[in-house]
């Protein structure tokens, strides 16, 4: 299944856990709300695919990754990647300049090498807060910032 033009159900719900990773109709919605308001922005400018390494999480996937009771990867509304060739910098700067958004996060990055970490970006159909973050050692700080 098709969630948008570039992106298909089968990429969001990969999981290297043996756990069932079954979204419902709300949680399909909410990945094509996310596909179509800013991946699919984010895949034109840079014109490279996007690799998703973590889109939905069932509720048992999301246990298994330690993710957070909160997580809005459980709702569908979140992904985590990075483009192949592309600074997550770069990734983040974008987003943060050019697309609506609940949260930008930049995960781990290295500003000696932009291929380390990723980008968290998640997008909710309303009250979106523009949040723009990095988390660097256990922490989630404003704006921009590398690890050390």
């Amino acid at each position: 299944m098709k969630l948008s033009e570039n992106f298909s159900l089968a990429e969001f719900t990969r999981t290297g856990r043996d756990l069932e990773n079954v979204p419902n109709a709300a949680q399909i919605n909410a990945m094509m709300e996310l596909c179509d308001n800013v991946l699919e922005l984010v895949r034109e400018h840079f014109r490279k695919p996007i690799i998703i390494t973590s889109g939905f999480r069932s509720a048992a996937v999301n246990r298994a990754v330690g993710g957070s009771q909160t997580s809005q990867h459980s709702l569908g509304e979140a992904a985590d990647f990075h483009i192949v060739g592309v600074a997550n910098s770069d990734i983040w700067q974008f987003i943060v300049n050019n697309c609506c958004f609940d949260q930008c996060i930049a995960e781990k990055l290295d500003k000696k090498n932009g291929a380390k970490g990723w980008i968290h970006l998640s997008y909710k159909p309303r009250g979106n807060r523009h949040q723009e973050l990095s988390y660097v050692n256990g922490k989630y700080l404003k704006g921009l910032v590398f690890e050390k």
